[in-house]
């Protein structure tokens, strides 16, 4: 399997896994209909996360999750899909997807379901291959459990690019990997999903900025 998506853009938009050739010839002719590069990238195993990275130091890490429904042994995917993403509309939370994206029906396709499946009670169903919060994800504040090796890859790879400040997306079995796959370098991170997360990370998102506007101050 492999991540099709745009050279350029933001919050997930575009974004797709494609698990066969068909699949991905599908998903080039449709970005080429729109952007003149595209991005093929390997599918690595592993968990999502997003460090923010100031002057070489690591000031947050945040594991992210998928859009998912979960079963409640009655209800179709078409159903629950479509609650979840009006449940979405507050706080300007995952404005950037709809109920009828052709990503989650293929995401569900590719797993073996359909509009029409009926997930058990509590089980929870993946929609979206990315982990954008703009597509409805989710984010848990990990910075408490990252390991120095970890946090080193984020800083090594904001350095490599001559960048401050920049968010870097990582794939790894949980904070503490010595070994996370770097994903891509962020220039300019958005944390304004971060922020509506909750009171404990909207302190985070704050004291990241005061940060920010100390370090460009000195």
């Amino acid at each position: 399997p492999v991540f099709v998506k745009p050279n350029e853009g933001s919050e997930g938009e575009g974004v797709s896994r494609a698990g066969d050739p068909a699949a991905l010839d599908a998903a080039l002719d449709q970005l080429f209909t729109l952007h003149d590069r595209v991005l093929v990238q390997r599918a690595e195993a592993g968990e999502d996360f997003r460090a923010i990275v100031l002057d070489g130091r690591v000031l947050a890490v945040f594991r992210r999750q998928p859009f998912r429904v979960t079963g409640d042994g009655k209800s179709p995917l078409s159903v629950l899909v479509a609650s979840a993403v009006a449940g979405l509309g507050g706080g300007g939370k995952g404005t950037r997807i709809n109920a009828d994206d052709p990503r989650i029906l293929g995401h569900l396709a590719a797993s073996g379901r359909a509009p029409e499946s009926v997930p058990a009670d509590g089980e929870e169903v993946e929609l979206l291959p990315n982990a954008n919060l703009s597509t409805g994800g989710r984010a848990f504040d990990v910075t408490a459990s990252v390991a120095p090796a970890f946090a080193g890859a984020a800083s090594q790879a904001a350095r490599a690019l001559g960048l401050r400040f920049a968010g870097v997306d990582l794939i790894a079995t949980g904070p503490d990997d010595p070994a996370p796959v770097v994903l891509e370098v962020n220039a300019g991170p958005g944390l304004s999903y971060f922020h509506r997360l909750g009171a404990r990370e909207a302190e985070t998102v704050e004291r990241i900025y005061e940060g920010l506007v100390d370090a460009l101050l000195s």
